[in-house]
């Protein structure tokens, strides 16, 4: 009976949550549908899968497969919704944006509340879990909404939660060679990181599984690159192109439109690294910033303009847990401090 009641209950603020969040879904799709900003439109390539028309994608947004077929089912279920004043769009085109908007939707709450469950885990506040999930719900904000990177987000963040289980956490890690390869760029750096940190300390590595399985991972992708030519892939099979693309995207960085784009998420990133770093008992891993750099010199290196602080937040959710821990002992005892101090009894 305790399980019937706790899983309703779960149903319920589900919905709830949902239902109070639903503004931000039609934000993302009224973004989609009056394309007011420039973004990766897969819609035609949900469109070419499900054999509707569409056109297949180029590198490297061709090999994200996963990334769009999972939005299949909702394109046949979702109801459709026609904006006032709206362009004039096919019937068909319409339903593949709603679906793929609709993952994004659901990728951004599912990865607040997974960051909030990790927290709660960690026999953390309430409170201070909320924080954690509105962090994460913060940081979404310097991605693309209307594109995948919410969905990369949200496995992140499901593999975070995973790390220490090695069977589900393999099993989740292998198909991301073809859901969004910057997620395997960010766990492979991580991994290995930790991998030979553990060797240089002499210590045991216990994520053997998990190390293995990210690297199948990474060689997955690189035989299907090499073996699955798509228009545009030059950029990532002609190694001699990565000085000059470095360069170019150096050059993006440094007016108005690139010191907010790409530089302000990744000095944002920095500091919370930096503070972690100074934080006594911090749960955090020094060497998991590997990750980060690994996310930066990928997207610097693949020359992709104004992406770079974007691409760099897929690190978000490695560190808002040990954030808002190191947030929260630093509160603590700052407290205790204050508590233990002789009070001022001067007339």
């Amino acid at each position: 009976m305790k399980v019937l009641a706790g899983t309703v209950r779960f149903i319920l603020i589900s919905l709830l949550v949902l239902a109070v969040c639903s503004p931000l879904y039609f934000s993302i799709l009224r973004t989609a549908v009056f394309n007011t900003t420039p973004r990766d439109d897969y819609a035609p390539y949900l469109l070419h899968i499900i054999h509707l028309g569409g056109s297949q994608f180029g590198s490297p947004f061709g090999y994200r497969f996963l990334s769009v077929a999972i939005a299949i089912p909702l394109y046949y279920i979702e109801p459709l919704y026609r904006f006032t004043n709206a362009p004039q769009m096919a019937t068909t085109y319409l339903r593949a944006t709603e679906a793929l908007s609709m993952i994004s939707f659901l990728s951004v709450i599912g990865g607040s509340a997974i960051q909030y469950l990790i927290l709660r885990r960690l026999r953390v506040t309430r409170e201070l879990a909320v924080c954690g999930a509105f962090l994460f719900f913060l940081g979404c904000g310097f991605i693309g909404l209307t594109t995948i990177d919410p969905l990369a987000l949200f496995m992140i963040s499901v593999l975070f939660l995973w790390i220490d289980k090695p069977i589900l956490f393999s099993l989740t890690v292998l198909p991301m060679a073809i859901v969004n390869e910057k997620i395997v760029v960010l766990w492979f750096a991580i991994l290995w990181g930790r991998y030979f940190y553990a060797k240089i300390r002499h210590e045991d590595y216990i994520q053997t599984m998990q190390l293995i399985a990210v690297s199948a991972s990474a060689a997955i992708y690189g035989t299907l690159v090499a073996l699955w030519h798509l228009p545009g892939d030059n950029n990532q099979r002609d190694i001699l192109l990565y000085p000059r693309q470095a360069y170019a995207t150096l050059l993006h960085c440094l007016n108005s439109k690139g010191l907010i784009l790409n530089v302000l998420p990744v000095v944002l990133l920095t500091l919370a690294v930096f503070y972690l770093w100074r934080s006594p008992k911090s749960e955090y891993k020094r060497i998991d910033s590997l990750g980060l750099v690994a996310l930066i010199l990928a997207a610097s290196v693949g020359d992709v303009t104004y992406n770079v602080g974007r691409i760099s937040i897929y690190f978000m959710p490695i560190i808002i847990t040990p954030l808002v821990i190191a947030l929260s002992t630093r509160s603590e005892r700052n407290s205790n401090m204050a508590g233990a101090a002789p009070r001022d009894v001067t007339l």
